[in-house]
């Protein structure tokens, strides 16, 4: 299975089909789906999971921090499965409000959320002017971090993540935590 943005091969080795784009000389999946390579025609393409449906109040999205502003952060997300269906939306990015990511105060974005951090958030509002998430949940928040000084990927210890690199310790907004 790939997701939308994962590289598949480059135009030298096959031609793109249905569910690819190329950029740059690579070629990659723009739907999530089933990679499918056909030797014989030297191509590669994407046999998608399932029928698309727009998102909803209430769908579970995974996405990556992408921008922090002051009182908000830009989170992309890619379509996840959901009972046989692709969820999809008119944007592929939502929006996270400073209030939306814990019950307590929180005085900055950068203290519970880093940019390049993969999160479990809830969809609040679908709307076209933008997509609204949450992450005050039990079960939301972020599943995967990097270090913010070295790029490694975290361990989890305790309610702290640290870097088996550097041996920085940080701390998020865990998608365990209460």
């Amino acid at each position: 299975m790939v997701l939308p943005g994962e590289f598949l091969s480059t135009d030298e080795e096959s031609t793109g089909e249905q569910g690819t784009f190329e950029d740059k000389g690579s070629i990659y999946a723009s739907v999530y789906g089933k990679s499918v390579v056909d030797v014989k025609k030297r191509s590669v393409s994407i046999d998608a999971a399932g029928k698309l449906r727009k998102l909803l109040r209430g769908d579970v999205v995974i996405g990556k921090i992408h921008e922090i502003y002051d009182s908000a952060a830009l989170v992309n997300f890619e379509p996840i499965e959901d009972s046989g269906e692709r969820i999809a939306s008119f944007d592929s990015s939502g929006f996270l409000k400073v209030s939306e990511l814990a019950d307590a105060y929180v005085q900055s974005m950068r203290d519970l959320i880093k940019v390049g951090d993969y999160i479990k958030a809830k969809v609040l509002d679908p709307s076209p002017l933008g997509i609204t998430l949450t992450i005050k949940e039990r079960g939301l928040g972020v599943v995967k971090a990097y270090c913010s000084y070295c790029r490694t990927q975290l361990s989890q210890k305790g309610v702290n993540l640290t870097c088996p690199k550097c041996h920085s310790v940080e701390r998020r907004k865990l998608s365990l935590e209460e």
